[in-house]
């Protein structure tokens, strides 16, 4: 087993600790920060809400209309990951 090169992941779905939509491995932090945006710049497009900031490294969206304040989307910067078989250098591409 190797250590895997530092990579961070960027998940985004519906809240509430359900499995993501989307589970995107970048090998810097500044190339999450660009695949989050793109996420967050997507309901933005669409006309949702978007609270959260690039600091936090987390966004939700679409906000409920029958319940102000509870966003049913999220957008998530992960901490830095060291996993090996989240390590896209390890995988077999057909």
């Amino acid at each position: 087993m190797h250590n895997a090169a530092k990579h961070y992941h960027v998940t985004a779905g519906l809240s509430g600790g359900y499995i993501p939509n989307t589970n995107e491995v970048y090998t810097t932090k500044r190339e999450a920060i660009q695949g989050a945006m793109f996420h967050v710049e997507q309901y933005r497009e669409a006309g949702e809400r978007v609270r959260g900031s690039i600091k936090a490294g987390y966004w939700q969206a679409r906000e409920s209309e029958s319940h102000p304040g509870v966003f049913w989307d999220y957008v998530e910067i992960g901490d830095a990951c060291f996993d090996p078989e989240h390590d896209p250098e390890t995988w077999e591409w057909d």
